[in-house]
């Protein structure tokens, strides 16, 4: 019998899906980013015309198969979270900005939320 899924899953998956739409419409209107998304992932010479549409392809999957509790929905949200957290804390450390501490923090509060609940995906 399938588990049915939480709230606060549901928010995450929903919370992420905003965010998705939300980079893609910043693309669409020019919003220029104090720290370019192609720095902040690494890849410093790659224009966010290019990054952004990307990086809200990989979080739209992720978030599909998370949302519908997936075995891949669980490791890939793992993943993503580990990498976005790790990513938010070298940042923090580099630029001593608040949101890269605050997405740090949230990625580990996703991290360990998703781990409690893995008896939920199958």
């Amino acid at each position: 019998m399938k588990q049915k899924r939480t709230a606060f899953i549901s928010f995450i998956s929903y919370f992420y899906f905003f965010g998705a739409a939300v980079l893609l419409l910043s693309l669409a209107t020019g919003t220029v980013q104090d720290v370019p998304f192609g720095l902040r992932l690494g890849i410093p010479g790659v224009p966010d015309a290019v990054v952004i549409p990307m990086l809200a392809a990989i979080i739209v999957f992720v978030t599909y198969h998370y949302y519908r509790l997936s075995f891949w929905g669980y490791r890939l949200m793992l993943v993503y979270q580990g990498l976005f957290g790790i990513t938010s804390l070298l940042l923090a450390l580099q630029y001593d900005a608040q949101p890269f501490i605050g997405n740090a923090v949230w990625a580990a509060l996703v991290a360990a939320y998703t781990y409690n609940q893995r008896r939920l995906f199958n």
